[in-house]
This record gives structure tokens, sequence and C-alpha cells, in this order.
């Protein structure tokens, strides 16, 4: 049957239904795949899926003989139902068996469904619809996968307007669009903004391809993408191919290969970044960067990283930014990976336009010219400055121009309180710490072995030609006084790169005290600095579970927590149980957590579970334990006796209702604070119970 007289026999149908009013009254309820496709007849009205549904399998024309599957009525057309503009609550169940986009496009509000496709995939521009117009997605799930030969291609919808928002959301679709541009793992092109969502499948597609969206000029904030991003041409990156719009509190995990305009997070973007990473390894051609490819805006970086090696057969590689062309503020930075490219190479940046502020690169570095272990070229005609910065890995050139911080820097170009630390090689004009220099620095030093095939080359300088005594000579540099105790002008042991700590101090530097953005823990993502706004996205490599019999011989252990019986009456009302040794219902799982006092620690455990806290602490001062609830009321739990132990095994709390908390370690005595003194603060645990 055609789906025309399958649209006939649904609108004589409609004569014999009751009366339902549009908006303001309970919605239509769907409980079959006939009833979906009433859909067709008022699609501007409210409805509610009530059943699952199987477009592959459930007869979708009970007025027929057989079974006439909805995809079977629906051979050749683009989606099962036309545009739609109505409200349409999934109410948690499922559509499966889907081969084409549901909708050709949707006008309204699409929430709490979840979408499967056929193994084949969907041969659309989303699974969802095809494009959204003033449209809000709210918790919709995808799954399977998309091939496809169009453009504006996405795991949800392929193209989003500016009028339209996508929220605590997920796709966890391949997708496939070899040819096409504006190709992404949640959308393909978005206008609009994209908040606390996912994408978990492999992208791939020619140009404008990311892993969660290809195109944004949107904001995206508090989201994600895990899967590996191929692009055959440009703009490509691992949550977004090239952005016009604000990223805050987002990462990508993925691998990231592409040609020119390349980047761990983002492939080219004209706006700000806070609060973001990327940890997959990078690959491209021309302007290639582990975070972003090319910046293309006054824009700045700030607490943000890249962990993946970086390698391209082009100009213009960093470990963070491959290049700007306008000027870019980068603070609060770090880069993890090994860099490599032929010229304009840096371990954080290749090709520098702007400002280079409290950021370090750890790995090594190579290329033919203009290598720096932190920067490769600051620009010509630019204020480019680079302070409070370091470099720690080997740097190494075929050719000219190679130095342990920096390559080339300008006359108009300054480095100040910056260093380096390893070894540098090259052919002519290598320095410790900046290979050419035709800019002024001070307060800066080297100590990394520089080896050189020719002449010039310095401990300090390669080629100097700025009158500088600052520059030129390496014995009048100054050394700032807060690296004095460090600075050994023939180092045995080189200065180490920055540990865990100083590396959250980076990412957090300028962030209130109390409001970090970045912690580390060994059992999230992977040791590195993972985003406290995003815990609840990571699995936890190590819960530590014990046994029950293990932690029940803890809980009546001494606890050295003074105070505790005054809180512990009024736990329950807080939603959380202390668990007794003689307790009849102990908890089904049971863990440990072992912290450190001066650490921000994160932790995800479940409702009706147990936790153990046992808090170390070398302070040998009392702390104040307090209780931080989600609309930030603070109750004095206890203060634990530093003064005489050095580890405090808490009784075990067990939580009785899901909720987000935290614990606060204050430095005090005190036992009848009514709130803590936020100064004091040495370290938080921050607590996720879920469903």
């Amino acid at each position: 049957m055609l789906r025309s007289s399958k649209a006939i026999l649904s609108i004589l149908l409609s004569f014999t239904l009751p009366a339902q009013n549009a908006f303001g009254s309970e919605p239509i309820e769907i409980g079959s795949v006939e009833e979906l496709f009433e859909i067709d007849i008022d699609s501007s009205n409210s409805y509610r899926l009530v059943s699952t549904l199987d477009l592959a399998t459930d007869d979708a024309d009970a007025s027929e003989e057989g079974t006439q599957t909805a995809n079977y009525l629906t051979t050749g057309l683009i989606s099962y139902l036309g545009s739609f503009s109505g409200t349409f609550d999934g109410n948690g169940k499922t559509i499966s068996g889907l081969d084409k986009p549901l909708f050709s496009s949707i006008q309204g509000t699409i929430s709490n469904l979840t979408l499967r496709t056929l193994d084949l995939g969907v041969s659309g521009s989303g699974v969802l619809a095809n494009n959204a117009v003033a449209t809000t997605i709210v918790n919709v799930k995808t799954f399977g996968s998309i091939n496809s030969n169009a453009n504006d291609v996405g795991g949800i919808v392929g193209n989003s307007d500016v009028y339209s928002s996508i929220e605590r959301s997920t796709a966890d679709v391949n997708v496939s669009s070899e040819a096409g541009i504006y190709i992404g793992g949640l959308v393909g092109a978005s206008y609009g903004s994209i908040s606390d969502s996912a994408a978990h499948g492999d992208v791939s597609g020619a140009a404008w391809v990311g892993g969660l969206v290809g195109y944004s000029s949107g904001t995206v904030s508090q989201s994600h993408a895990t899967g590996h991003v191929n692009g055959s041409v440009n703009n490509v990156g691992g949550l977004i191919g090239s952005s016009d719009g604000l990223i805050t509190d987002s990462f990508s995990l993925g691998s990231v290969n592409g040609q020119t305009y390349i980047g761990g997070l983002v492939g080219v973007s004209s706006q700000n970044i806070s609060q973001s990473y990327a940890m997959g390894d990078v690959s491209g051609t021309d302007y290639v960067g582990g975070l972003i490819g090319m910046i293309n805006g006054e824009i700045s970086i700030n607490s943000a990283y890249a962990s993946g090696d970086v390698t391209a057969t082009g100009d213009g590689i960093g470990g963070l930014v491959g290049a700007s062309l306008d000027y870019v503020t980068i603070e609060n930075t770090i880069s993890f990976g090994n860099v490599l490219g032929v010229n304009g190479v840096g371990g954080l940046i290749g090709d520098l336009y702007g400002s280079i502020n409290n950021s370090s690169a750890l790995g090594d570095v190579s290329g033919v010219g203009s290598i720096g272990g932190l920067a490769g070229r600051m620009a010509e005609g630019s204020s480019s400055i680079i302070s409070y910065s370091s470099a720690h890995g080997a740097v190494s050139g075929s050719g000219d121009i190679i130095g342990g911080l920096v390559g080339f820097m300008h006359v108009t170009n300054l480095i100040e309180h910056s260093y380096s630390t390893g070894q540098v090689s090259g052919r002519e004009d290598v320095g410790g710490l900046v290979g050419t220099a035709y800019g002024e620095i001070s307060s800066s030093w080297a100590e990394g072995e520089v080896v050189t095939d020719g002449n010039p080359g310095g401990p300090f300088v390669g080629f100097c030609v700025y009158p500088s005594p600052t520059t030129c000579d390496p014995d009048l540099f100054e050394v700032p006084a807060e690296f004095a105790t460090n600075y050994d002008p023939n180092p045995s042991i080189a200065t180490l790169p920055p540990n865990e700590n100083e590396q959250l101090e980076i990412l957090n530097a300028g962030l209130a005290f109390d409001s970090p953005a970045f912690a580390i823990n060994s059992c999230f993502n992977s040791g590195r600095p993972y985003l406290l706004s995003l815990n609840s996205s990571y699995l936890s490599a190590c819960p530590s579970i014990r046994s029950k019999y293990y932690i029940k011989s803890l809980i009546n252990k001494p606890s050295v927590v003074k105070g505790f019986n005054l809180f512990q009456k009024n736990m329950k009302k807080y939603g959380i149980d202390v668990v007794a040794d003689d307790d009849k219902s102990l908890p089904q799982l049971m863990e440990e957590a072992q912290i450190n006092a001066s650490d921000s620690s994160n932790f995800i455990t479940s409702r009706g579970n147990g936790l153990q806290f046992i808090i170390n602490s070398n302070s040998n001062s009392p702390m104040q334990f307090w209780l931080e609830l989600s609309n930030s009321e603070r109750i004095l739990i206890g203060v634990i006796d530093f003064e005489k132990y050095s580890s405090a095994t808490l009784p075990m709390f067990k939580f009785t209702k899901s909720m987000q908390i935290k614990f606060l370690l204050v430095e005090s005595s005190e036992l009848n604070s009514k709130e803590p003194n936020l100064n004091s603060l040495k370290g938080q645990i921050n607590l996720n119970i879920t469903d």
C-alpha cells in the first residue's frame, strides 16, 4: 500500500475519534504505529507515546491482511512523518527499527524519547528529523547509525536554527557522509544552543566535521563527544568542526584526522573557549592543533588543555593551537602531547599572534625550522607577549631557528618571566630559550643542553639581533626572584614539569577558590584533569569496592571526629543514614573512598549504597567537616583531629535519595560555627548520588 492511501485511511478514521483540544488539555496518546501515523492529520497537536514501537515489525495498518510495517508503507519516502509543529512527549518510551528520519522537519517540543535505527542505519540527515526550526529538544536519545550522501547530517537532527535548543540529549550514532559538509555526531549544523548533551559515535565527512557538531554558531556548554572524527578535507574537530559560538565546560576524547584546520576540540574557532579540553591524537597537514587548528577572531582561551599527540606534514602546528590569524589571549592552559610538523611548530602553539600567560607545554617538539618548545613563531608586526610560561620537552629541528621556548620572535615581541628545560638541537640559530631573537627577553632563562651543527648557537639565544643586554648576553639576563632558588646556570637536574597540583593551579587560576573548574583523580579521565561540572559524565576506573565483611569491620572504628553525635541525629532529614556495625539493613554495595584532605575529589554512587571516607592529612591541624547541600545550605558535621592522627575513618554513610552534595574540609577547631570560613578551605569532596 502506498503512503498516500494510508493517509486517506487515517483521515477517514479520524472522523470517528473523540474530539481533542490542541494545547492546554491532556495530550493525545499514541499506543501503536497506526496511531503514530495519525500525527500527520494534525501535526500541530500535543501527543504522548504510551507504548514502545518497532517500525520494522509492528503492523502499521490493521485494515489490511497480514502485517504492513511502517518501513514497507513508507518505502521511497524521506521520512515516516511530515513536518511537525506540536509537542511530542516520548514518555520514556522507545521507537525502534528506523531506516529514515522519524519526522521530515520539526517545530515545537520533542522530549523524553529514545530512537533506535535498523542495523543498516538511517539514510536521511538525522534520526529524529532532517531539520529543526524554533524547536526545543530535551532528553532525546538516539542509537544506531546514519549512512548518507547529504550535507547537514547529525545523529539527532541534520540542522537546527538559531531559535532551537538541544538539552540533556545523547546520540550514540555512527554518522557517515563521506562527501558531505556540516556533519556532526549530534547535529550537522547548529545555529542555536546545545547544553548538557553528548555524542558517542564515530563521525566521518568531507569538511566541517565534528564529533558533536559540524558547524556551530550558538553556545555549546557542558557537552562532550567521545568518538573518532575523520574529515577528508578541512575544518575538522573532535567536538566541533568550525565554531562561531562560545564553548564552555566541554570536552572531546576521540582521535581527529583531516587535512587543513584540524583541532582536537575545534577545527576553526572565532569565539571564546573556556574550561574545556581534548584528549585525542590529532593529525593533518597545515594548521593543526591539539585543541584548536586555527583561531579566526580576537578571542580568549582560558582554563583549557590538550593531551593528545599532534602529527602533521605542514606548517602552523601546535600542541594546543595550530595558528592564530587574529589576536588571541591564551591563559591558564597546558599541552601534554608530543608535536611533529614542518615549519612554525610549537609545543603549545605553532604561530602566535597574541599573548600567552601562565601556560606550559610538556611534550617533545620536532620539525624542520622555526621550532619552539612553547611557540614556533611569534608574529611579525604584532605585540605578542609570552609571560609566566614554560616548556619542558626536548626540541629538535633538521633546519634553523630552533628554541627551547620559542623558535622565532620579532622586534615587537616580548618574553618575560618564562623558561625552558628541555634539550634543544638543530642546525643553526639554536638557543636554549629562543632560536632567533629580535625582541626583548627579561626575567627568563633556559636550562636545557643545546646541540647545534653550525653557528651561531647559544645556551640562551641562538642568534640575537635586538641590542638588549638581557637578550644578547646570557651572563647579564635577570633571573626572577621567584625562580632564583631553582636556578642553576649549569644544572644537573632540570626544573621539573608541573606536577598534578601545579597543573590544577594553572587550569583553575583566576577562578574562585571554592569554585574550581578542574580536579584530578586517578579514577577519572585517565588521571588527567577533568571538569567538575561534568563529573557524572566520567566512568570510574577504580571504584575501590571492598567486600561487605572488610568494610563492616571498619564501620565502628574510632573516627576521631569530635562533635559527630550532634549531627548524627539529624542526618536522616538530609537523606543520609549512618550505618552501625549491627545494622540489620546493610547497604547492598559498600565502597571505601580514600582521599587527601587537601584535594578536590569527586565520587559517584547510587541511592541505597554505602560510602565510607578515609581522609588522610599531613597538616597537623584540626579541620571542620561540613556538609553542603544542593541549595548551598551548609551544616557542620564535626571537627577531625588531625593534630593527633594523620588519618580519619568516618562512619559509613548510606544515601537514601538521589542528590548532589559536597563535603568541605576547613581548617578550624571551632565546633559551634554557623558558616565555614571559605578562606580556610583546604579540600572538598563532590558527591553525585544517582538513581
